[in-house]
Order: structure tokens, then sequence, then C-alpha cells
């Protein structure tokens, strides 16, 4: 896996796979956020798909809503979405049909029109914005940053329709949330105890810290001094407000015990 992951750092070192990768990211921030444009961005799904099917990782059909879905965990890559599926998957030993790792605004306002429950993931935006780019090196800062804007966005007319989760809740006190879905959706997930769970279970193993885990902080790096750029600092401010007001609506709309 490190020499695939060192093959992919070289391939798109290349100047010109970098432009064309760099056009194909904006192409995707514009279509997985319009319910009206996603017939085009089922190519993304589909290419996806493929991808994790190679890699082995994640259930290829776990990245699309389809009929038998019964809840949603999504967000902007970067905001603990992995840990929670995990975690869910752990503690929930009868099988959920989920779906998630969409991030993709569209999906998940398809998943309110179908009344499927729905948890949003979202983390304080510079360190989501790092993370991105450490994944793929080819985006720069500002446009980590408005992919972040217009997920978000884009999601915040429905956010009575969903349960909003950050990076330390989500993190620290997974099984509130999953208990705020049962409320609000009536629906009946298994809400674990935190004493009774072995979390070193659900963490990703030591193995993370390897190579791979090094290249990205690498890129982290290299890539943080675009934040002082005038036109990152104008979109850092706009997603902490953005952010800011996601977790506002978030304790406005959580269901009173």
């Amino acid at each position: 896996m490190n020499f695939l992951y060192s093959l992919y750092l070289k391939i798109n070192s290349n100047i010109i796979v970098r432009q064309v990768r760099k056009l194909s990211f904006e192409l995707r921030i514009l279509l997985n956020a319009e319910p009206k444009l996603w017939f085009l961005y089922r190519i993304y799904i589909w290419w996806g798909k493929l991808k994790i099917k190679a890699i082995g990782k994640i259930d290829p059909h776990e990245r699309e809503i389809t009929e038998s879905t019964e809840l949603v965990i999504d967000g902007y890559p970067g905001s603990a979405n992995s840990y929670a599926v995990r975690l869910f998957k752990y503690i929930n030993k009868k099988p959920v049909k989920l779906a998630h790792h969409l991030h993709s605004p569209a999906q998940i306002i398809q998943a309110i029109s179908k009344k499927i429950p729905v948890i949003v993931t979202i983390r304080e935006p510079r360190s989501a914005a790092l993370s991105v780019i450490s994944r793929v090196p080819h985006v720069s800062i500002s446009q980590a940053l408005r992919r972040y804007i217009r997920f978000y966005n884009k999601l915040l007319p429905y956010t009575e329709y969903f349960v909003i989760t950050d990076f330390k809740r989500t993190i620290s006190e997974f099984n509130l949330v999953i208990n705020e879905v049962n409320k609000r959706f009536e629906a009946s997930f298994f809400v674990y105890n935190p004493d009774e769970i072995d979390f070193s279970k659900i963490r990703s193993p030591k193995k993370h810290l390897s190579k791979k885990s090094l290249e990205r902080n690498k890129i982290k790096e290299k890539k943080e001094p675009e934040f002082e750029l005038a036109k990152c600092q104008v979109l850092l401010k706009k997603a902490n407000d953005t952010y800011n007001n996601f977790l506002i609506l978030g304790e406005k709309n959580k269901i009173s015990e």
C-alpha cells in the first residue's frame, strides 16, 4: 500500500496531471451540491466505487443512497466520517444498511426527501481543509475552503432534518448523537455505554503512523502557509462563519430531553 501511495504522489507531481485534477475537483464541487445536476455526478460515484472495490476498505454499495438505506453518515472529508462509521458498525451487532463517505450535499438532500435518518459531521474549517489537501495534494487551500463553504451552505436550509455532530462530539460523545437520531427519527439504533466500549478497537491502528501518514504531514506543512494569502483569509472567515452558523442551528434543532 505504501508503494501504491508513493506512486500516486509521483503521478500527481506531474504539472499536467495536477491541473486536470484541479479542474476535476472544481467540477465535482459544482455537481455534488446540486440535485438538478445529480445525473452528471453519478460518473464520480461510479469511478469512486471502482476505486473502493480495488482497495477493499469500504463496501462500494455504501457510497450511494438506495431504497434500502437505513441511515446516512456523511460530511465534508476529514470530519471524522470514518471514525463515526467504524464506531456505529462496531456497536450495532445487527447489520444496518448504511450510506457514508458520499461527501455530497445532493445525496444528503436526497436522503432527506426519502425521510432517511441522516447524521452530518462537521469540523472547524482549517483542520478540515488541511486534512483534504493532505489526501489530494493537487488541491489548493483555497479550493478546499471553497468546497467546505459550498458543502455546508447548501445544507443550511435543511438543518432541522438531520442531526449535526462536530468533530469533538463525534470522537467523544457519539452515543449522544445516536440517541438524538433515535429521538428525532423515531429509530431504534443501539445506544452504547461509553464505559463498556473498548475504543482501541475503533481508532485507526498504529500502522496508520506509517510512511503514508508522514507524507500527509509533510504536505500539510508545505501547504499551510497558503492560509496567509489574502484570498484564503477571506475564504477562511466565510468558512468559520458557516461552521459557527451550522453549530448554532444544530443546538437550536436538538430534540429536548
